[in-house]
């Protein structure tokens, strides 16, 4: 599975096989921008992240494999987009090829945010542009 996405995207593909039942294959995106993607696979479950903090904790294959798809065809396709204030909070949106939204977070540490904490928003490219 993460060959054929990787094809699409003209990504290279990484496999590291971290124990017996865990590997991870990281997919490394022609565009320098663009966000990598990484898949975390399991006989329990599929875990995706990508960009600074952008994570899905998802089902075991074969039952979330096309939602793992969708959600790395979006990414590869440039819809991700993160805030990121200070380096403990991630909130992100990604543009599936629907047309519909997946919005989350992921916070690091602190439950609450501080006022002077720096925020980026970061808009990551597509893995190809086909312009």
């Amino acid at each position: 599975m993460a060959r054929s996405i990787a094809h699409v995207g003209s990504a290279q593909v990484e496999e590291t096989r971290l124990t017996d039942h865990l590997i991870l294959f990281t997919l490394l995106p022609p565009n320098p921008r663009a966000a990598e993607i990484c898949l975390i696979v399991s006989p329990y479950e599929v875990i995706l992240t990508a960009g600074r903090g952008t994570r899905f904790d998802l089902d075991a294959l074969p039952a979330s494999a096309e939602e793992v798809t969708a959600l790395a065809f979006a990414i590869a396709g440039g819809g991700l987009t993160e805030r990121v204030r200070g380096n403990r909070v991630v909130d992100f949106t990604l543009r599936l090829d629907d047309g519909t939204h997946r919005r989350e977070g992921w916070r690091w540490g602190f439950p609450w945010r501080f006022p002077w904490m720096d925020e980026a928003k970061i808009e990551y490219p597509p893995y190809r542009d086909n312009g």
